[in-house]
This record gives C-alpha cells, structure tokens and sequence, in this order.
C-alpha cells in the first residue's frame, strides 16, 4: 500500500510512449522529458516542503550510492562530489545554488536551459519549482549512470509512476483499478550479459494475511466474488463452485 501523495498519473505518457520504456525514452527524447518533469512539478505543487525537502535528500543520496556502488564515482565529477558535500553537511533545507551551478556545468546544456525557460521565475529559495528541476536533472542523471555501468542497481525512489487503463470492458470498470509503472534500464553488462534496472517498489504499509481464507468467506458473505469483479463466464462458474453454500460440487 502505497500513500498518494507519492504517486503521479503518466497515463497520457504511457499512451504515447505505445509500449516503449519511459527510462530509455527520457535518454534520447527531451520532450518526453520536459513533460515528465511538468508532470513532476504539477505534483509538486501540492505537496509540502518538508516532504519535498526530504524527497530531494534522498534521491541525491540514491545518487551517490549508485555511483559508490561499484566504484563509478570520480574526483573529477563535480556534480556527485557537490552532491556528497552538501548530504554530509546534513542541512536541513538543501543548498539548491550549489548543485544548480554544478548541475549547469555536467548536464545537457540546451535541455538544462528549457528547464529554466519553462520556469522563469525559479529562485534558489525553498520551492517547489526548483525542487521539481533539480529532482529531474538527478534523476536523469542516475539514468545516465545505470547506462553506462555494468552492474544491476535497482532504482529507488520516493515517487512512482501510475497509469489508469481505458474502461474498455465491464472487467476493467468493476475493478476500478489503477497500475504502478515500473519503469527498467536494460544496460549491456559483464561478458555481453544484459542486466536488468528497474524502479524498486517499497509500500508505505505491508500487510500479511494469515487467514485468506476467511476474508474470503467474509467478502462472499458482502457480495464479492471472482464473479463481480471480473465478470466473465469462467469466473461466474467458479464463484459459484466455490461458494460458502457449495450448490455445486466440482
């Protein structure tokens, strides 16, 4: 179970990327990049600071576990060691110039620079419009360093990516349901071997269930059945063979 606040629609996205990767697109396509990130930011909006303070700590420092990894961090690159100085200071806000500047000087230049002509009037202050540029320069950054090295990292983020299906058939309508996008990196690794990144999910609550076979019996009792919710023929028949009644026996 996941909280909403940490989840942003890409339905239309994943629409238009008609079944390609939203990680390798955002590689080569700087317009799909530019609407993830006004997606990101649209987001943003409504979250609190606090939150985003803390979500932008931690995909700095998922950054720099991922270039520490495996030994892909540098003396010479400026980005992480500004990165890695600024986590170890332990500030409560981050310092958003520094990793703006340092950010400016590793990243692609023309996309670095629609960042800012979409947002005008982004300060170095504590906002989201900045905190939205700057969680989408590291994570483009990550990507970047998943491609090129060839090891499995998986990908951990505070946010994830859902999409809602188009209401095609009455299955779909009864279970009203929506999907968690998770997005890979096929990277070339060790010996030609692909290895396989993807975006780790981790719940906000874990529920074990011991006694399935009660709520079942408790939700048969509500209504609910393989029947209702999916619909079909085969599930009718097997909600009715399984049944708490058991008119029939298989």
């Amino acid at each position: 179970m996941l909280n909403k606040k940490r989840l942003i629609n890409i339905t239309d996205l994943v629409v238009e990327l008609n079944g390609k990767n939203l990680f390798e697109e955002l590689l080569t396509d700087e317009i799909m990049t530019m609407k993830l990130f006004s997606l990101i930011k649209e987001h943003f909006k409504a979250i609190d600071s606090d939150t985003l303070n803390v979500w932008l700590k931690n995909i700095l420092a998922e950054f720099v576990r991922i270039k520490e990894l495996h030994g892909l961090a540098s003396e010479s690159d400026e980005l992480y060691l500004s990165v890695k100085s600024i986590l170890a200071a332990e500030l409560r806000d981050i310092a958003y110039k520094d990793i703006l500047e340092f950010s400016e000087k590793t990243y692609n230049a023309e996309l670095y620079q629609k960042f800012f002509d979409h947002n005008p009037f982004v300060t170095t202050k504590n906002d989201y419009n900045t905190i939205a540029i700057l969680y989408t320069i590291i994570l483009m950054e990550i990507l970047v360093t998943l491609k090129t090295t060839p090891y499995k990292v998986n990908i951990n983020l505070d946010i994830y990516f859902t999409y809602q299906p188009p209401q095609l058939f009455k299955r779909i309508s009864s279970q009203q349901s929506f999907f968690i996008y998770q997005p890979y990196l096929y990277t070339n690794g060790v010996y030609n071997y692909c290895e396989l990144n993807i975006h780790s999910i981790n719940p906000d609550i874990l529920i074990e269930i011991d006694n399935y076979s009660n709520i079942l019996k408790e939700l048969y009792l509500l209504g609910i059945d393989n029947g209702t919710i999916y619909g079909d023929i085969d599930n009718i028949a097997k909600s009715v063979l399984n049944s708490s009644g058991k008119l029939f026996k298989a």
